[in-house]
This record gives C-alpha cells, structure tokens and sequence, in this order.
C-alpha cells in the first residue's frame, strides 16, 4: 500500500469573532498502531489547521494568532513557533512521517479534539521498494484544472468549479512530487482563462507523458453524482482529423512538419495513427482511474466510464483523460469536494491508477529502456 504525502486544511465553525484558543496538552495524546500515528489534541475552541511532515517532525500549523498550550505533553519533544504570517506551529520532533491520511474535528462540550492520522516509521521499509512504476525517469504528469479566469464552470451557490478544480489541482500537484515518482506541470496555474487549444499545446511543449483535466459536472434536471472518467469518442478514420484539428492546430503540434498544414493525405494519416496509438493507452488509463478511485473512495457513477468529442483530449501525442469528480448539482459532491480529507483520499485514489497505469503502459517501457 502507497502512501502520499498531501496538505489538509480543516476549518471548522469559525466564528466571526475571534476567541483566544488553548490547546490542551495534559488531554492531548500521541498513539501507534501498525505504522499509523494518531495525534489527538485537544482545544477549547474550533480553529483552521493544517499539519504535514518536515524531516524527522511532524508539524501542526495553526491558522490563529491568539493560540496559547496549556498543560505539559511528554509523549515527544516539541516546540511551539510562530511565522512571520501570524501563524503557529506545534512541532514534535523524533517522528518519521511519510504521510498526513486524514485530519478530522469531534466536537465536545468543552471545545473539541483534532484528530490527525499520519503514517510513520514502522513502514518505512515499504518507503525503500514502492509499488509505484519501476522506470528510471520521473514521469510527467499536465495536470489541468477546468476552466478559469472569465469562465466560472458549473457553479452551486457560492461555489465555482473553477475554484474548487483549482484546489485539487494545487493539492494533486504537492502529492504527485512528494512521491519522487512525479514530476508535474500545472496547464492553468493561477485563475486565468486559457482556452482548451492552449491547454493541449502547453503541455505539448513541455513534453508531458500523460494529461489530466479535472472538472466537476452539473445537471439541471434528475439526480446524479460521483466520479465520471471521459475519453475520447471513437470518431470515423475519413473524417477524423478534419473535425478534430484545425489546420493551425496541426502545426502546432507538429510545427517541423510544415507539409501537414497543406493537408497532405500522408501527413494526415500520420496524425491518425498518432491517435490510434494514443487511444488504447487513454483508455487503459481510464479504465485504472476507475478502479482505483472506487477502491480508494468507494463511489463512482453507475456508468463512470464515458466517451466524448470534448477538445482538451483532442491530443494525437499524450493519453488524456478528463475526470469529473463529482456532480455540483448534488449535495453531497458538493460538500465532499469542500472537504480537505476527501479531496485527500480522492487524490490518493488517482496517484494509485497513475502508478498502475505506468507500470504497465508500454510506450513509458520503451521509452525507458532507450539509450539516452
């Protein structure tokens, strides 16, 4: 089992007066079972937090100026700092922490407990032999989050899917390299518009291995949710490339092959077979998410897997998927894509079927095996 270092945010029932908060440490705990570390603390009110692994420490950083510790905790040495952006840090030392599973709050008449679950040392001999694919190179991943800038996406009240794709995408991203498997390159890095055509030749140009567009759906009518995984249709071999790709878009692509813009029935055929090379191996990706996803979450659609004439996987080069976490439309989608450890464990789920996938895809084998 791999585990994936993430960040997690959990803000609970802030008020919009600021309280003084203590944490606790004469009821606060620190336990090991099978390698999993669980840190429980306990405080007197709510606040923001987050907690990750530094080195040989594992750091609780507090999103509250007015903090103070209570109380004595001997389980660890620890230290408490603050940043120059006003927040504080809980560090204990003599921890080997691998990854952050899951941060959660139960509530109590005297405040509450956060209970953050880490993997730690006792599987650290899974960290010398990942599961993750045997190649020699890092393998880089364009990670696309939908939408941006002027184009909102499916919105529910106060939530747009640009903002929530955005946030996974920033999260996938911090996962994907702390493997040491992953490079990454992000297609929309801030909150910009960047049409569909651009986000193909970005990650064209930076040469990525696979593409991932991230979106969240909507319906107006009915009830629909979970995961959804597209591909590209399957679409006739005459009529392909002229409804695929424009004639600029070819020399993009191919920008060494000027004959292509000319339309040349050999060059055309050339684009063709790219995407009849690319397809299987899209699939085999979309087929793996799936199935990872299901197994790290436990829900997906009746039908999560689907085919479509959608643009940003018009790419004869790259094995592209597009993945629709989930249905704004409902309410339950909705508030798991709000929540920093479902988005956590959904993250999980797609580094799972991007490991499977490389080890098994055959063009990332060749390519590895190449002499240099």
């Amino acid at each position: 089992m791999k585990f994936i270092w993430y960040p997690l945010i959990l803000i609970m029932g802030l008020s919009s007066q600021l309280v003084a908060v203590e944490l606790d440490l004469s009821s606060s705990r620190l336990t090991f079972s099978g390698g999993v570390g669980q840190l429980t603390l306990s405080v007197s009110a709510p606040t923001a937090l987050t907690a990750f692994g530094d080195d040989d420490q594992l750091v609780v950083q507090i999103f509250d100026e007015k903090f103070s510790l209570v109380g004595s905790f001997e389980d660890v040495p620890f230290e408490l700092t603050h940043d120059k952006n006003g927040r504080v840090n809980f560090v204990l030392s003599g921890l080997t922490v691998f990854s952050i599973d899951q941060i959660g709050f139960n509530a109590t008449r005297r405040g509450g407990q956060y209970v953050v679950r880490f993997s730690s040392n006792s599987i650290l001999s899974d960290l010398s032999t990942p599961k993750g694919p045997s190649l020699p190179e890092r393998i880089l991943v364009a990670v696309d989050a939908g939408h941006g800038g002027r184009d909102p996406g499916a919105v529910r009240g106060e939530a747009k899917e640009k903002d929530l794709m955005r946030i996974v995408a920033e999260e996938l991203e911090v996962a994907l390299l702390s493997t040491g498997r992953y490079d990454v390159f992000l297609t929309r890095p801030g909150d910009d518009y960047v049409s569909l055509f651009e986000r193909r030749t970005r990650a064209l140009k930076q040469g990525a291995d696979i593409f991932v567009s991230l979106h969240a759906d909507a319906i107006l009518e009915g009830q629909a949710q979970g995961l959804t995984v597209y591909t590209l249709r399957r679409l006739p071999r005459l009529t392909l490339t002229d409804r695929i790709l424009s004639q600029s878009e070819i020399a993009e692509i191919f920008p060494a092959a000027t004959e292509l813009v000319q339309f040349h029935q050999a060059q055309l055929s050339l684009i063709e077979h790219g995407f009849v090379y690319t397809k299987p191996r899209s699939q085999a990706l979309a087929e793996v998410m799936v199935r990872s996803f299901s197994t790290a979450m436990g829900e997906t659609r009746d039908r999560p897997l689907l085919e479509a004439d959608l643009a940003v996987l018009k790419n004869p080069v790259i094995p592209s998927i597009l993945v629709e976490l989930g249905f704004l439309s409902n309410t339950r989608d909705l508030a798991n894509l709000q929540r920093a450890d479902w988005r956590a464990r959904a993250i999980s789920g797609i580094i799972l079927a991007l490991d499977e996938w490389a080890e098994n895809d055959p063009f990332l084998r060749t390519k590895s095996d190449t002499p240099q």
